[in-house]
């Protein structure tokens, strides 16, 4: 997708410890844990290809969420955690009001984006069975 800037994951790519002790803090099961570390996966790899190879690393996440039988809604926890916890750091990573809201409206764009791929892969390993 030409429209979508993954600069704001070279911003966080150093920050992604941060992220995940924060979670922590807010509370996180296994599932949770598992999936997070999948998807910041996928987003490091967005941080050095754009969406290249995301396509594919999305239809890995749905498989392994369908078969391991852990719910779509695991997948939209722990986007709408990682969305709480990084707002301090993109008030940081992004000078100014327009800065933070260019930063936060950047990763909404492509988590969204992400989150449509996960959905449609996991749709579709669903109807497989």
């Amino acid at each position: 997708m030409d429209t979508l800037n993954f600069e704001v994951f070279t911003r966080l790519m150093h920050r992604w410890d941060t992220v995940r002790g924060m979670a922590e803090e807010m509370g996180i099961s296994q599932e949770e844990n598992e999936t997070m570390e999948k998807l910041i996966s996928i987003f490091n790899l967005m941080a050095q290809t754009g969406d290249t190879f995301v396509p594919a690393r999305a239809t890995e996440l749905a498989e392994w969420l369908w078969t391991s039988g852990v719910s779509f809604g695991v997948v939209l926890q722990v986007v709408f955690k990682i969305r709480k916890a990084i707002r301090p750091i993109l008030i940081r990573e992004y000078p100014g009001v327009e800065g933070f809201l260019n930063g936060q409206m950047h990763f909404e764009d492509i988590s969204n984006h992400l989150l449509t791929l996960i959905s449609d892969a996991y749709c579709a390993a669903a109807t497989r069975q």
